[in-house]
């Protein structure tokens, strides 16, 4: 929908409003649709070329951590190592190459979170007020929402000056910090309210109150509408985006709770700790809680445990890191099964991998002189930079199953009409087909795919739709979406999308898609 939106609006010249199927498009703030706009209309029309901001936007985020690990007077060694970290998770390596909102919030989440430090520590104002602006411009990525997450973090650090008692006599310590704490949720937020100001203004200048109504009410209210998802998805999300690094970081965050504060930047480490957690908490509540609404929250977290880490790592972490690299090593194991089964013609390759594999984290698990918490610590490292490069170019390519294959690609001379159930299926095949015009119909309503010279692509089609005996068709497969290891058991984990090779020549608009089956049969 996001590459739909983008392309749709740059060949109807609509930059300040995106759009999408001839309207305004109010599911999403505009930020990454302006810099994708920008992009394609300086470096032409590629998928690349759309994804590029998400590139930059992750190669920031990674800049930035360490520029706040800095701020808050860490070692660099335990800068560089957390900023690598980050850079080889599962979620850097995903979002950062999909023209999605959620790396823009962890670079604007990062931002704010570096000048509210250097506000902490340097005692200016002005560097609250870019923290305000950069909160301000995160709205723009995903809505009022991440107001919520600075909101928190300025809660945190409210609590942790309010809070001080004396007890003989008894004395709130806290009161006299009242002063402070109101200048500097003014100052915050009149930075934030710059951006949203400009953008709501535009907006309203543009279409009128309906929108705001629709994107403030309706959009972010109706996330407690949906059908209530399972607590596990954002627990899920925590496991799967932090990979391949989990178990370093659920000890570490262990192990960061118990510290004691001494310094500034332990006191900086609990405020990211205790934000991240409330943050956490806060996405229980509505009743969607999809597993990617915490990666703007990991860099956070990384930086807070990273914060509260002894400059040189002593014996005692000797222990996680192997067993990080024992994780790595029974998670790849568990997805070359799948590669086994659906790529036979690679199995002797992967079993060779696989004893491999096993045999390495065995002597490494085991042998007697893995004790230098140095040499573990570098292997653990590469052991997972290894782990996300294997799982970018051997596992994804292996598993991948292209939804417009090269042999469609090169039959396909004009525009195509996606038949399937669902409307969002013809937003897939703009990415892959850019300059061709994408329309949708349902199954059973063949007229609007009567224009002529115009092909089919059946997506997801009900298996009583009867296909069977069109010669001209052309079938491949693609994966299910929304797979879970029961429906894997139970069902094939595959779809059929068939091509039609014949193209149409007849545009009467009375014409049904049974019937025309019907005559191409006979």
């Amino acid at each position: 929908m996001h590459i739909s939106t983008v392309r749709e609006s740059v060949l109807n010249n609509q930059t300040l409003m995106p759009y999408l199927n001839g309207a305004p498009n109010y599911f999403k703030p505009p930020l990454l649709f302006w810099m994708a706009i920008g992009m394609e209309k300086l470096l032409g029309q590629h998928l690349w070329v759309d994804r590029l901001p998400a590139v930059i936007l992750g190669s920031l985020s990674v800049g930035v951590l360490f520029l706040l690990l800095q701020a808050a007077k860490t070692s660099i060694a335990n800068s560089i190592i957390a900023s690598f970290v980050y850079l080889f998770s599962i979620s850097t390596f995903k979002f950062s190459r999909l023209l999605m909102m959620e790396q823009g919030l962890a670079l604007a989440f990062l931002l704010v979170s570096y000048h509210f430090i250097l506000y902490l520590r340097l005692r200016k104002y002005y560097w609250l007020l870019f923290a305000g602006i950069f909160a301000g411009i995160g709205s723009l990525f995903k809505g009022p929402f991440f107001l919520a997450y600075t909101g928190l973090l300025l809660l945190v650090w409210t609590n942790s000056i309010l809070l001080r008692f004396k007890y003989k006599p008894f004395l709130w310590k806290g009161k006299s910090y009242l002063k402070e704490i109101s200048a500097s949720f003014t100052v915050f937020h009149i930075g934030a309210s710059i951006p949203i100001f400009f953008w709501l203004s535009a907006y309203y200048i543009y279409q009128g109150k309906d929108i705001l109504k629709y994107f403030f009410v309706i959009e972010n209210i109706g996330k407690f509408y949906f059908e209530n998802q399972s607590e596990l998805g954002i627990f899920w999300g925590w496991f799967i985006y932090t990979t391949p690094w989990t178990i370093l970081i659920i000890y570490f965050l262990y192990y960061s709770y118990k510290q004691p504060v001494y310094l500034f930047r332990h006191r900086i480490g609990k405020y990211l700790l205790f934000t991240t957690i409330l943050i956490t908490i806060l996405h229980l509540l509505p009743n969607r809680k999809d597993a990617y609404y915490i990666v703007p929250s990991i860099p956070i977290l990384l930086a807070g445990i990273t914060l509260l880490l002894p400059n040189r790592l002593s014996q005692d972490f000797l222990s996680p890191l192997r067993t990080n690299i024992l994780f790595n090593t029974i998670l790849l194991i568990l997805l070359l099964i799948p590669i086994m089964i659906f790529c036979g013609y690679k199995l002797t390759f992967f079993l060779t991998l696989f004893a491999i594999l096993l045999s390495v984290t065995i002597i490494f698990y085991y042998k007697s002189y893995l004790t230098n918490i140095r040499i573990a610590l570098l292997i653990a490292l590469v052991y997972g930079i290894s782990f996300v490069d294997f799982f970018q170019f051997v596992i994804l390519p292996s598993l991948n199953y292209p939804i417009v294959p090269e042999q469609v690609k090169h039959q396909i001379q004009s525009d195509v009409c996606i038949v399937s159930e669902e409307p969002w299926d013809a937003y897939s095949f703009v990415t892959y087909l850019p300059k061709k015009e994408i329309s949708h119909i349902f199954p059973g309503h063949g007229s609007g795919c009567l224009r002529k010279n115009q092909s089919r692509i059946f997506f997801r089609i009900n298996p009583d739709f009867n296909l069977n005996s069109k010669k001209s068709l052309i079938k491949w497969k693609v994966w299910k979406r929304n797979l879970n290891f029961y429906e894997i058991l139970k069902n094939p984990a595959q779809t059929e999308l068939y091509f039609d090779t014949v193209y149409y020549q007849n545009t009467r608009s009375d014409l049904d898609e049974e019937s025309h089956l019907k005559n191409q049969d006979n």
